[in-house]
């Protein structure tokens, strides 16, 4: 899908650029070389790829790394870049920065599925999460219930311990601010404070990109943050699943039935 940038008040809608199909045998290496075809493709036309966004797949993700220079390195390094790479000089001078100073394009994870999870981990009883010597588990969740007025958090238990692993109501409530707040008057809850405003790579993302804002290497448009996001596309492929009809048992379709449905 691609998502183009307006410089008017209302975004434009996404539209379908692609659609394959895969078997699954395909590395990080794979994507990253699709991505650079796409981008070269595009910059012949004089149109410039700003980044991708994509869901937390491990090799997709090992993709983004790469690319970005997030804890990755890649062995064709000087493949990534050209004159036409966004510089960003100062952020070298970070040492709390993660980035490549130098980017042909940038990579966010999907944002829905980056907090759901954050929140299926937090909320898994086979996970053991420490920060420290501080551990970070559902515990502080549910003493906050039981100790806290509903007022001060806005959270019940069947939020803390919920059937529906894409209930996406609740990685809000767990993240906002009331939240986080009422967790830092009690003891030992500083790690999971620092876990609920943890999105890893995105916060360096969209760093970067308000970086590239101030310094007219992109238009104010590009802060337009929700519009980096891989939802539309699983709307449409939801969408085109759903016109096998009421009463057919099918509901997976081959590449070329996805793209006559993806017409109408």
């Amino acid at each position: 899908m691609i998502q183009p940038l307006s410089s008017r008040a209302i975004d434009l809608p996404p539209y379908l650029l692609a659609s394959y199909g895969t078997d699954s045998r395909y590395t990080s290496n794979d994507i990253i070389s699709r991505w650079k075809n796409i981008f070269e493709k595009f910059r012949e036309k004089h149109i410039k790829v700003l980044g991708y966004s994509i869901d937390c797949d491990s090799k997709y993700l090992r993709a983004m790394r790469v690319i970005t220079g997030f804890f990755a390195k890649s062995i064709n390094r000087n493949d990534l870049f050209g004159d036409h790479a966004f510089v960003i000089a100062s952020c070298s001078q970070w040492i709390w920065f993660y980035l490549r100073p130098k980017q042909s394009f940038l990579c966010l994870q999907d944002p829905t599925h980056l907090i759901t999870k954050l929140r299926n981990r937090l909320l898994s009883s086979k996970t053991s999460m420490m920060f420290g010597s501080e551990s970070i588990n559902i515990r502080f969740l549910l003493q906050l219930i039981k100790d806290f007025s509903k007022l001060d958090h806005g959270s019940v238990k069947s939020d803390v311990v919920p059937k529906d692993r894409q209930n996406y109501s609740f990685c809000i409530k767990i993240s906002s601010d009331c939240v986080v707040q009422t967790l830092e008057k009690m003891q030992n809850t500083r790690a999971i404070c620092i876990y609920l405003k943890s999105i890893e790579m995105n916060t360096h993302t969209m760093t970067y990109i308000t970086l590239l804002v101030i310094n007219n290497q992109l238009p104010t448009e590009a802060l337009r943050i929700w519009l980096f996001s891989s939802q539309t596309y699983e709307c449409m492929f939801r969408t085109a699943r759903s016109m096998s009809g009421p009463f057919s048992p099918i509901v997976n379709c081959s590449v070329a039935q996805f793209l006559r449905r993806a017409e109408k």
